[in-house]
């Protein structure tokens, strides 16, 4: 089994229009898969990200406004999971509840060393 990345970028701005009734389904759903990952042995870390960020950059380590990565969308949170490759890890990561809100997952290996 290999670790791999699924970092979520959502819209935040999505989440200001919905209704705590909505906001709480988002987290359950999420629950829900975490649970769902954990009984098949594919779940070893994952939380939700603040919408407050910085960023650095270049060699004097210049901070920027972030962490969005578009006006109005940045990471919201990450899942570390592990599969059997990264073909698995794809098919794994379509169901992530995030897919369900318009947002994005993008699945990375860990190097290994």
């Amino acid at each position: 089994m290999r670790d791999f990345m699924l970092i979520l970028r959502e819209d935040f701005s999505a989440y200001e229009h919905m209704s705590p009734e909505e906001l709480q389904k988002l987290v359950q759903s999420h629950m829900n898969w975490v649970q769902e990952l954990s009984e098949k042995g594919h779940f070893k870390a994952g939380d939700g990200l603040s919408n407050e960020g910085k960023v650095l950059k270049g060699k004097n380590g210049m901070v920027t406004d972030g962490p969005h990565i578009e006006a109005k969308e940045g990471v919201g949170g990450y899942y570390l999971i592990q599969a059997n490759d990264f073909e698995e890890a794809i098919e794994i990561s379509k169901a992530c509840p995030t897919l369900q809100y318009d947002g994005t997952v993008e699945v990375r290996p860990i190097m290994i060393y």
